[in-house]
């Protein structure tokens, strides 16, 4: 007996001869565990209205049928229902007609005297499996086309709706789903979704939904679930998922099978989710999740830029009606305003810095995408051993890339920092281990003099803190000229019960004239990186009310001293 994977399979075969079609009908008996349900048809007309009026997962075709010869039968099926594999039968042994059926896209070349169970079951297991491959790569395609367009949307973007509404006919129309909305979470006492824009076969489906995003059962579905948890929310088949039954029915009236949510998420904050329906169970593979969850983020990022804009216009429009009032306190409170002006100007500076780095970032990161998709692809079919050093060369660039971009993108979203007790030894025990790793190949020797510190918690942000650690060690490991260094890290507490932590190198150190530009963003004088790292640093340490200083000799090395205020300073242990 054939043991194969348990699904139904329906089956059309197009055969004049009724003994051929009982013969493939046993065939198909032999196996277990497997249904297969089969339709058949004597000529290639009634074959084809066959196909029109019911769903078939795969044809076997007879080569030459009384309305039918050699691929005129395969080019009418190919043409009118492009999404079923075809296997064709034939009598005859001739390699030129196989080669030409499988150039014009026949599943695969069946020869009936050779013709068993396993042979057939395989055929039409093998045709089946490439057709799915052959939809997850075409629906990935349309997906990296949607987000090259979603981006180009969001730079061009200076309405919030309209930029809603067409990022949702990019999605439905680009990629073929049967329909896209967003929704934003209201915080009103139901925790309502409002719905702000839609694309695609919607016949007022909205208007049904009353949904929720507490956690109540018209919460506890898809879209609910997405905004409550930050997290993306699958639904692959509507008609057997639990958590979808009070919208069940009138999905299933708009041909709704299957459903993605993904949170829209800005500042930490998730804030609304868009949400897509696919026409068949199982509709979303992994790799299209992963395009679509760039697509969210790119909206979302979108919809944070627009309102950015909007509230600084408005910020400008009220200070030009306040301006006559300003001109008359200028006197008594000219260090306030000196004060509302510096920090004008640099959220400013941060709108423009984060305007350009969003556009960079999505501007490089679809083609970066497209280049790691097709790695992916010479990877899986490279028989080529000598390539695997240039597949991995690019794939490295890659990440190197994604890590500028990265950069970037934190320099324009430094944000308040979120205090708690913090042990400041365990996190550049973290700093220090990291870098270990990340320069194996280079003998580095660490020094840790942290005694006076071993046990001291202050108040600070964990994560900000320990980017600072991190980008100060990895700029003193890239320091080291040669092969091997040494890295002293010491703290200690000043009068005033401050923490004073020191990074030492023996590295190349810094010529004099640079010493002064160190912190300005975007300058640097290595080969590789943006020129933020230092300047994310200093905003973070500025955040913790602390001071970052720099000292460096040209050939001896560079020392960056950390000073985080004694205030909420703790000793324990």
């Amino acid at each position: 007996m054939i043991n194969v994977e348990k699904k139904n399979i329906n089956i059309l075969i197009i055969e004049d001869n009724p003994a051929d079609v009982r013969l493939v009908s046993l065939m198909l008996r032999e196996v277990v565990t497997q249904a297969f349900t089969m339709k058949s048809a004597g000529l290639l007309d009634e074959g084809l209205k066959l196909l029109d009026e019911e769903k078939f997962d795969v044809v076997l075709l007879d080569i030459n049928l009384p309305d039918n010869y050699a691929l005129a039968g395969l080019e009418k099926i190919s043409e009118k229902h492009s999404g079923i594999p075809v296997i064709l039968l034939t009598s005859l042994d001739d390699e030129s007609i196989a080669l030409n059926a499988l150039q014009k896209n026949a599943a695969d070349y069946l020869i009936k005297g050779e013709l068993n169970a396993n042979l057939l079951v395989r055929s039409i297991r093998y045709a089946l499996e490439r057709h799915r491959k052959e939809n997850e790569l075409r629906k990935l395609n349309q997906a990296l086309v949607a987000l090259n367009k979603s981006s180009q949307a969001m730079m061009h973007a200076t309405d919030e709706s309209e930029y809603l509404a067409e990022v949702c006919s990019i999605v439905a129309q680009g990629c073929g789903y049967a329909m896209v909305w967003i929704g934003y979470a209201v915080n009103d006492d139901e925790r309502s979704i409002w719905p702000a824009a839609s694309a695609g076969f919607e016949q007022g489906y909205l208007d049904t939904l009353k949904l929720s995003w507490a956690d109540t059962e018209r919460g506890r579905g898809p879209t609910g679930t997405a905004i409550r948890t930050g997290k993306i929310c699958v639904c692959g088949n509507m008609l057997t998922d639990p958590a979808f039954a009070p919208w069940r029915e009138e999905a299933l009236k708009r041909g709704y099978a299957s459903s993605i949510v993904l949170p829209l998420t800005a500042e930490g904050e998730t804030f609304g989710a868009i949400t897509i329906y696919g026409r068949s169970p199982g509709a979303f593979a992994d790799n299209e999740k992963s395009v679509l969850s760039e697509l969210t983020n790119d909206t979302a990022q979108g919809i944070y830029m627009i309102r950015l804009r909007d509230e600084r216009a408005k910020a400008e429009q009220a200070l030009k009606r306040d301006k006559d009032m300003i001109e008359k306190l200028v006197v008594k409170r000219t260090r306030e305003l000196l004060d509302v002006q510096v920090e004008l100007e640099r959220s400013k500076r941060l709108s423009d810095i984060g305007t350009l780095a969003a556009t960079v970032a999505h501007e490089l990161r679809n083609p970066l995408g497209v280049i790691r998709t097709a790695v992916y692809n010479i990877k899986r079919k490279n028989q080529n051993n000598n390539l695997d050093s240039h597949l991995a060369n690019i794939e490295k660039k890659i990440s190197e890339s994604n890590q500028i971009i990265n950069n970037l993108l934190d320099y324009s979203r430094i944000k308040t920092p979120h205090f708690e007790k913090t042990k400041i030894c365990a996190l550049l025990d973290e700093g220090i281990e990291t870098e270990k790793e990340k320069y194996i190949n280079k003998k580095i020797e660490f020094v840790r003099r942290l005694g006076p510190i071993q046990d001291t918690y202050v108040e600070a942000d964990p994560l900000q803190i320990k980017e600072v650690f991190n980008n100060i060690l990895d700029n003193a490991c890239q320091a080291m000229d040669k092969a091997e260094g040494r890295i002293e890290i010491s703290g200690k507490r000043d009068d005033e019960n401050n923490v004073i932590i020191s990074f030492k190198d023996n590295g190349i150190g810094i010529e004099k004239e640079d010493i002064a530009r160190l912190f300005e963003p975007f300058f640097t004088r290595k080969s590789k990186g943006t020129g933020l790292g230092l300047t994310i640093c200093k905003e973070l340490v500025k955040l913790h009310n602390g001071k970052i200083i720099v000292e460096s000799v040209p050939g001896k090395g560079t020392s960056v001293l950390i000073t985080l205020p004694g205030g909420g300073l703790r000793q324990h242990g």
